[in-house]
């Protein structure tokens, strides 16, 4: 390993040691290896968004290519995902550009992580060729890339299954009428919440008012609502986990 090559992997390190979250910056990633390769940076999502960039090295008709590439059209994001490994030195009408962006250069590394791919890290510069240390420095911050998205893809996922998980408890600790009140509830209110009169809900559809009550006590208690009087014009109701209505709501059963 060359000595610049070792500077240029220590930076990197430093700044995931810096870093005072437990998930990398995709942000500072983008902007650390821009400036460690003198280049334009992009990382592209599976589905076509881009997720982070920095700019600032390249001009003219590449840079609006580039900065095409955020309105994510299907064309582009389609041959991204066909780079199953990374290709170096790749000139830009290989994704589309023609003209007088002949003599710039690029790096595409795909982003994987447990099979999975997860996006993109596409790098663009003027004039002069990528050497091997930029193409290992691309490759290491794409590994870093994917470490971290896979891990917030897993830690939400998990965080999923707590809530559904929550809801379910909740549910299953209502009466039979409770949860006929919890649907006729849920059917009435939007996924942000609002405000509800609970009399004329209960005569709306043929329930007592203190069903209705009871219901979001409990569901309060278990922490999926919150609610707060608002004397005659009813009660506010912000909903705290919104996998309460697909729980509620999956049977689709005529209330």
């Amino acid at each position: 390993m060359s000595v610049s090559l070792l500077d240029k992997t220590r930076k990197l390190s430093k700044l995931l040691k810096d870093n005072n979250s437990d998930r990398a910056s995709f942000d500072d990633l983008s902007k650390a290896l821009s400036e460690l390769i003198m280049s334009d940076v992009y990382f592209i999502g599976k589905s076509g968004v881009v997720l982070s960039k920095s700019s600032g090295y390249t001009k003219g008709s590449l840079l609006k290519f580039l900065e095409n590439i955020e309105k994510s059209t299907s064309d582009i994001s389609d041959k991204l995902l066909e780079i199953t490994s990374t290709k170096e030195n790749i000139e830009p009408k290989a994704l589309g550009l023609e003209g007088n962006a002949a003599k710039a250069y690029g790096i595409i590394s795909p982003v994987e992580m447990g099979k999975q791919r997860l996006g993109t890290l596409l790098v663009f510069r003027h004039l002069d060729p990528y050497d091997i240390e930029d193409i290992v420095i691309t490759e290491y911050v794409a590994t870093i890339i994917g470490i971290d998205l896979f891990h917030s893809i897993k830690e939400d996922e998990k965080d999923t299954l707590r809530r559904k998980q929550i809801v379910k408890s909740a549910l299953n600790s209502l009466s039979i009428t409770e949860q006929e009140a919890a649907k006729v509830l849920f059917s009435e209110l939007p996924m942000e919440g609002g405000m509800i009169i609970t009399s004329k809900l209960a005569e709306k559809y043929g329930i007592t008012r203190s069903l209705i009550i009871n219901c979001l006590s409990k569901l309060e208690s278990a922490g999926i609502v919150e609610t707060r009087s608002a004397g005659a014009k009813g009660t506010q109701i912000k909903i705290i986990n919104n996998l309460i209505f697909s729980e509620v709501l999956r049977e689709n059963v005529d209330i």
